[in-house]
């Protein structure tokens, strides 16, 4: 049992070291004020790298989601928003700070 504890211990303590990285929250606060795309993302990070690397990891951690449109004749339009768990996530955030 102490196993299980310890790889729940484990888990939240990766997830609190991938929403600490460089950006993550700026990612996250942008995405608050609305749906964004990567060009809109983009002036956030030195890098287009390091804003790939961050929206995947935000991907997997399930607090952002990608939405894709594909209007009739035209091109895909990706862009990213927060889910439910994003929002409740920056408002933990915030209070945080508050403090």
């Amino acid at each position: 049992m102490a196993r299980n504890l310890t790889t729940i211990n484990d888990k939240r303590w990766k997830y609190l070291q991938d929403i600490a990285k460089p950006y993550a929250l700026d990612i996250l606060e942008e995405l608050e004020r609305g749906n964004r795309r990567f060009l809109e993302l983009k002036h956030l990070c030195k890098s287009q790298k390091t804003l790939t690397i961050r929206l995947y990891e935000l991907i997997e951690l399930e607090v952002i989601q990608t939405i894709v449109d594909k209007p009739k004749n035209k091109r895909v339009i990706v862009s990213y928003s927060l889910t439910e768990k994003g929002k409740h996530l920056l408002s933990i955030a915030k209070q945080f700070v508050k403090t």
